[in-house]
């Protein structure tokens, strides 16, 4: 009965809102192509957005044993139907997992030998649970002290986070796997000047030498102030189903916002 209540509840939304989505919470916004940005209060911390998706769909037909009146239907199955009947009129329910949202619902007529929905549009239910991860920037000096004018800032993304991600949804007979590949580092330092670094950029050690040690991610600033930064990793998003249907979704972004304070420093000579 529970089961049920709750497709009830969600029927009520998704048909209202059939463009429902998942994204980051806690602060966030969106960037100028709609895709969220997420704000780090304290520099150097960790971004307080959530991945997005909980990693893959489960979809499964119910009976529907009663009417329409208005938006609402009435009469829903509450578990499932086992061995549903050619011709017959279902509710088609996809569900996140392990979460248990409710991600698509749909009338159909179960038609055996043809795929309920599309592998498309399994494609579009995996992509909403996709855990796209938010950028974990990282800045030597490191964003706790004030970064110098005329002294080259490094910058870098966590290593870790560098690797593809994939969702999966599926039902009886078919399943379609979305696999978001990382591209590459935008950094808009805030003062105008835009990076772009091929990769997550490179680590720095303290412990060797600033002459023992590369990166093509770094930026000089040229006066003081307190400027915003915004790391953005560019996913590249493929989808392929397992009757080998397939393609690509585009690119899509995640944001992390923060903000540094660059100082002047002059020398003093004495003597």
């Amino acid at each position: 009965m529970r089961r049920l209540v709750t497709i009830c509840a969600a029927i009520l939304v998704l048909w209202a809102t059939p463009a429902h989505a998942t994204g980051g919470d806690g602060g966030g916004t969106v960037g100028p192509k709609g895709d969220p940005v997420v704000y780090v209060g304290e520099p150097g911390a960790d971004p307080v957005g959530s991945p997005g998706g909980t990693g893959s769909v489960e979809c499964y037909l119910y009976n529907v044993t009663g009417v329409f009146i208005g938006d609402n239907i009435i009469g829903i199955g509450a578990e499932p139907e086992p061995n549903p009947e050619e011709g017959h009129g279902y509710l088609l329910v996809c569900f996140a997992v392990p979460s248990g949202d409710i991600d698509l619902v749909q009338i159909i007529t179960y038609q055996p030998g043809v795929n309920i929905i599309t592998p498309g549009t399994l494609a579009n239910q995996a992509l909403k649970e996709l855990p796209l991860l938010y950028p974990r920037p990282r800045l030597a000096p490191p964003t706790t002290v004030k970064q110098v004018v005329g002294i080259r800032t490094w910058m870098w993304v966590d290593p870790a986070d560098w690797h593809p991600i994939s969702a999966t949804a599926a039902i009886p007979g078919l399943a379609a796997t979305v696999t978001a590949t990382p591209t590459k580092t935008i950094w808009d330092m805030g003062d105008g000047a835009t990076v772009v670094c091929n990769g997550p950029g490179t680590v720095y050690d303290p412990t060797k030498p600033d002459a023992d040690q590369h990166s093509d991610c770094s930026h000089t600033y040229q006066h003081d102030g307190t400027y915003d930064i915004r790391a953005t990793i560019v996913w590249s998003v493929t989808w392929t189903a397992t009757n080998g249907a397939g393609g690509n979704l585009g690119l899509f972004q995640r944001t992390t916002q923060f903000t540094i304070n660059v100082e002047q420093r002059q020398a003093v000579i004495n003597g």
